[in-house]
């Protein structure tokens, strides 16, 4: 993200999945009637909350943790490569390449699929309806729904803070102090520095915020922060990180001198199940 680099942990949560997973099966897992025995065992079992062929239930957590792991790998090569490749040969060449790189990754798959999609009927239609098929399995389970508008707004917070122009003013104004905004407290800041603090706390849209919720607004931006006197401070021994890398960890406030800002992005809310929560932990650096 521009700005600043960071790397990025999400806590995730399990849900309760066995209806969904059955529904997922029946919709999207079509078995021909000439399939072999064991392929269609291997799909009825699937439908029926068995352990679908090729990915046994009990790596299907490692298995998506790889998967997913390839997207943010990803754009890490992407920003180290492209900006080379584009000085070298430039954007024209660099994005024909791209693409040649993604078609030849493409057809050295291809040979797996025949491991990976036996038993499907290979002549059912592709149609909009199909496309958009997880979408409405979305909205139409609330647990599910209330999760995915929790990660995109964790998401937006998240990009908001890296893409952050002024790093060493970051604490300042994403605390939950509202008198130590740097727009006010330091007016000789640099133009795009000049804007009032977001302050600490985030709306979701479609998320209704617990009854014992301070402020109300589901979403929260917490630093390991400590009250002194009235005023936050940034406390490394909070932290359990040497936040201006000099080797040592102390009990100073370093709200102005941080080098790493460990982030945690919370959502907390009351859903269709009860009271209900997620959180995402990231390590902004600068440059």
């Amino acid at each position: 993200m521009p700005g600043h680099a960071g790397v990025d942990e999400v806590e995730r949560r399990t849900l309760d999945r066995p209806v969904l997973e059955a529904r997922v099966h029946e919709r999207h897992v079509r078995v021909r009637s000439d399939a072999p025995a064991r392929v269609r065992d291997h799909a009825r079992r699937g439908v029926e909350g068995g352990d679908p062929e090729p990915a046994p239930r009990e790596r299907l957590a490692i298995i998506f943790s790889i998967k997913q792991t390839g997207v943010p790998a990803g754009g890490v090569l992407a920003g180290a490569l492209v900006p080379s490749m584009i000085l070298a040969i430039g954007w024209q060449a660099a994005a024909i390449a791209i693409g040649v790189a993604c078609l030849a990754l493409a057809f050295a798959v291809e040979p797996l699929r025949v491991r990976y999609d036996h038993g499907l009927d290979r002549r059912a239609p592709i149609t909009l309806r199909s496309a958009l098929a997880p979408i409405g399995l979305v909205l139409a389970a609330p647990r599910l729904r209330e999760m995915a508008l929790a990660s995109d707004g964790i998401r937006g917070a998240m990009e908001l803070i890296h893409g952050d122009l002024c790093f060493a003013t970051i604490y300042r104004r994403y605390n939950a102090d509202p008198l130590d905004d740097p727009a006010i407290t330091n007016p000789g800041l640099a133009p795009e520095c000049q804007f009032p603090a977001p302050g600490s706390s985030f709306p979701v849209i479609g998320l209704q915020a617990q009854d014992d919720d301070p402020d109300g607004v589901v979403g929260e931006i917490v630093f390991p922060d400590i009250d002194v006197g009235g005023a936050l401070e940034l406390h490394e021994d909070v932290a359990g990180r040497d936040l201006d890398m000099n080797g040592g960890i102390d009990g100073a406030d370093h709200g102005d001198d941080y080098r790493l800002l460990p982030v945690v992005i919370r959502v907390q809310w009351t859903g269709a199940s009860g009271e209900r929560s997620l959180e995402a932990h990231t390590l902004v650096t600068d440059r």
